[in-house]
């Protein structure tokens, strides 16, 4: 409220925030006002086992809800999630899957993660005392590298997800499906949209998977099968 009312933001700007002030309209009607144009949402899920595995109030249908809302008020979305929490399965991968996909009611970008157990925290004892950390190299502490033993998962299923999600979402089909839904008046989304795009294609994940410690961790992972 004090940025809007002061009237110094002309320029293109950013929030973090989760779902529950996503919620909140005084807010929404704050963030309009003060022309905050690009929120990351953390929304870690959108099935409903896997939120109160983590002990979340919010359902996958709040989570939901706060996307369209926010597009619906001009915003770019960006999607933080986390996958290999309690609950989830390979059906929740791919409902998320179908759902970032969704270029009407989706994000606009994406940013998934791999539940990491960081030391000092609960999920890093809990997974400690039952034998399910799979390397202590602290490099790979990343999210983007799977560093533990999943429910209902083989070694080296979760990050090949991950590594899918981004595939597809930033693909050259679906980057541009998502470019003809913005309105006239949206032309910096889409600019963004393929700058997003082609960074991921070309310098993003694509780069990860070709970095040898990625590719020597994933051999890894595939002999623990």
């Amino acid at each position: 409220e004090a940025i809007g009312n002061s009237g110094l933001n002309h320029r293109l700007s950013l929030a973090q925030f989760d779902v529950d002030a996503a919620k909140n309209q005084r807010f929404l009607e704050a963030l309009d006002k003060a022309k905050v144009d690009v929120v990351c949402l953390g929304i870690e899920s959108i099935s409903d086992k896997t939120l109160q595995g983590y002990g979340k109030r919010i359902t996958a249908e709040d989570n939901k809800e706060a996307v369209r809302e926010l597009r619906r008020r001009g915003k770019w979305v960006h999607a933080m999630m986390v996958f290999g929490g309690k609950g989830d399965d390979k059906d929740v991968i791919e409902e998320t899957m179908a759902w970032f996909n969704n270029v009407k009611y989706g994000p606009d970008s994406i940013q998934p993660f791999i539940a990491t157990p960081f030391p000092g925290t609960e999920f890093y004892n809990e997974m400690k005392a039952q034998g399910r950390i799979l390397t202590e190299d602290w490099s790979l502490y990343d999210a983007q590298h799977e560093v533990v033993r999943f429910d209902h998962f083989k070694p080296g299923e979760v990050q090949d997800a991950v590594h899918r999600m981004y595939g597809e979402f930033f693909s050259v089909k679906n980057t541009l499906k998502r470019v003809l839904t913005y309105r006239g008046n949206e032309s910096w989304k889409r600019k963004t949209s393929l700058v997003i795009s082609a960074y991921a294609n070309f310098t993003g994940f694509r780069k990860m998977s070709r970095d040898p410690q990625y590719i020597l961790h994933r051999q890894f992972l595939d002999s623990l099968r």
